[in-house]
């Protein structure tokens, strides 16, 4: 007699298929944190697959309290927002500057959002705003602060986000856009 063998799969709400428990994200779709999926990693590496962008902005100024201040957070890649910007609020503690207010954000009840880098900003502008057209962005365009201190380490890079030419460049204030891993 042949045996069957029975191999547990599980369904998510979404109805999609998965393996693990966890849902597969497109880019553009909402994600647990009810922002918008941006990038996926195509695997989870380091504890997490996905990043989502607030639905939202949360505030504009500084990423920290004063522009003239090496803090040693100066990662750009993707995967580097989020120990920026603990970097950022463990020098300045908790305020009402980019990298403190993101950090407290508690969006779709998750506590984990982080200021985003430059390069994560650079993403958002790329798959959200030029191919998706989602986001709700400012109709005339924005200037965002990222977690990333530029080379010199006294400005951080900011990108511009909307229907002007794309550009990052280290300078002054911006727009604030939380950022989540999952």
């Amino acid at each position: 007699m042949k045996k069957l063998w029975l191999i547990p799969v599980s369904v998510s709400v979404l109805g999609l298929l998965t393996c693990s428990g966890v849902p597969k994200y497109n880019l553009g779709d909402s994600g647990p944190g009810g922002g918008i999926v941006f990038y996926d990693q195509g695997s989870d590496i380091g504890g997490w697959r996905y990043l989502e962008a607030a639905p939202n902005d949360i505030g504009s100024g500084w990423c920290m309290p004063t522009s003239l201040f090496q803090t040693g957070a100066n990662g750009t890649s993707i995967g580097t927002g989020k120990a920026n910007t603990a970097t950022v609020v463990a020098a300045f503690g908790a305020g009402t500057y980019a990298a403190a207010a993101c950090q407290a954000y508690a969006g779709g009840g998750y506590n984990d959002w982080f200021l985003p880098s430059k390069d994560e900003l650079n993403r958002i502008y790329a798959v959200l705003y030029v191919t998706l057209g989602v986001g709700n962005f400012p109709n005339g365009g924005a200037t965002y602060i990222s977690s990333s201190q530029d080379s010199g380490g006294n400005l951080f890079w900011v990108q511009q986000i909307g229907p002007v030419p794309q550009q990052s460049f280290s300078g002054g204030p911006g727009q604030w856009r939380p950022i989540r891993a999952f």
